[in-house]
């Protein structure tokens, strides 16, 4: 699943369209709602989580890029970003739901132990045998990139809509 924002009324390519897969989209939408409670309405901040079409309007993203841009160059974006990531880090393995912590993956109807990718896995695919996995908060990736690239389709967007 990905969110695809398109412009309304796009000043040049950056204002065209800006994507994201889940993993992507949804740490920048967190920061968003982290800095920008006052600039987006509370359904707007909860809807931009999901992809329904949500639209915002061409003033609110001229302030949202104003307030990314602020953030970029104050440095508050940089700290948000290694602090994040150091949570992140710390955080502890959790046992594995495909096989409960066992490390082998009982046989049920979408897995054979005795398969050869059973055996390429280590017993199960989702641990790859060691019975723990990293916490499903660690798969979304957040960098100061992404940010920058979401401020500038902001500014030049027009407004956009989310899906």
């Amino acid at each position: 699943m990905g969110f695809d924002l398109i412009g309304r009324s796009p000043r040049g390519n950056t204002g065209t369209y800006f994507r994201r897969s889940v993993w992507g989209w949804r740490p920048i939408w967190e920061y968003i709602e982290d800095i920008a409670s006052d600039l987006l309405s509370e359904d707007d901040l909860e809807a931009g989580a999901w992809n329904e079409g949500r639209v915002i309007p061409e003033h609110k993203a001229i302030a949202l890029a104003a307030r990314l841009y602020e953030e970029l160059t104050n440095g508050h974006a940089d700290r948000y970003i290694l602090d994040r990531d150091l949570r992140l880090k710390a955080l502890l393995d959790e046992p594995c739901e495909l096989c409960q912590g066992t490390g082998a993956r009982p046989q049920d109807e979408w897995w054979d132990p005795t398969s050869q990718w059973a055996k390429v896995c280590g017993g199960c695919n989702g641990c790859k045998g060691t019975g723990t996995r990293r916490p499903a908060e660690t798969y979304y990736s957040l960098e100061r990139a992404d940010l920058e690239e979401f401020a500038a389709f902001c500014e030049a967007s027009g407004g956009f809509e989310i899906w």
